[in-house]
């Protein structure tokens, strides 16, 4: 079954997810998560922001008969897109809808809050989990919610893949040189909204209270590529990627308390 049998979503969805290449972003995502999360091919991942398939897409074509994905989002329409055209196609892909607030994307006041959210997925269940584009929209209490829960349902010797917008020194010096695509100017105590009337829409956090955060939800620091967004180069992604796994005592933290 090649990629190319599976249709690109709508492009309200694409739009959704950041619009842009969709097939070229998903492949490099693929590539980040082979590369930098050793990603094997019989490897269980979970895709926590699936949206409409960016990253499934290409996993089709290197996941084998032992690999599993699990995607889970709270958009709707986008999860039965994805269960149309990529699961009735490849049955080990599953898509997972939960209804949940969000001011950005299910702004709708039946929803669950998201910072008392458990994932439907069983301890340990993952080699590697990836969230790109969701710590972004997620304000603090929900952050602190989702990374337990990454580190939940990571395995032992797993690898999670996260993305954020992280506020360092060099974001607030190159703020002030006009240089980011971003100015978070809503400011509050670690962290910052984008548009005050719509917090979620883009959620900044400072450096200094992500990676407590993190490491407080039992995760390993482990590498942290900052994002072309505040104007760094030679980086892996617009967004600030940040390498986690379950903490060890044996493990120096990176970058140093």
């Amino acid at each position: 079954m090649k990629v190319s049998s599976i249709p690109l979503p709508p492009q309200p969805f694409i739009d959704n997810v950041g619009g842009g290449n969709f097939s070229k972003t998903g492949q490099h995502l693929f590539e980040l998560l082979r590369d930098r999360c050793a990603l094997k091919p019989n490897n269980k991942i979970f895709d926590l922001g699936s949206g409409c398939g960016r990253l499934a897409i290409p996993l089709t074509q290197y996941l084998d008969e032992d690999g599993e994905y699990d995607g889970l989002d709270i958009v709707l329409p986008m999860v039965e897109w994805c269960r149309t055209n990529i699961s009735s196609r490849f049955p080990r892909f599953r898509f997972h809808h939960t209804n949940l607030k969000n001011t950005a994307y299910n702004n709708n006041n039946n929803g669950a809050d998201s910072k008392n959210y458990t994932f439907p997925f069983a301890d340990g269940a993952f080699d590697v989990v990836v969230a790109t584009s969701v710590f972004t929209h997620l304000i603090p209490q929900s952050a602190d919610r989702y990374a337990k829960e990454v580190a939940r349902v990571l395995k032992d010797d797993g690898c999670a893949l996260l993305t954020f917008f992280l506020m360092t020194e060099d974001y607030d010096k190159n703020r002030a040189a006009g240089l980011v695509k971003f100015d978070f100017t809503d400011r509050h105590s670690g962290h910052a909204f984008l548009v005050k009337d719509n917090p979620e829409a883009a959620v900044g956090y400072d450096e200094h209270h992500a990676l407590p955060m993190l490491r407080s939800a039992g995760l390993s620091v482990d590498a942290i590529s900052y994002g072309s967004w505040s104007n760094h180069l030679g980086c892996w992604s617009f967004q600030d990627v940040i390498l986690v796994s379950k903490a060890q005592i044996s493990r120096p933290p990176y970058p140093p308390d």
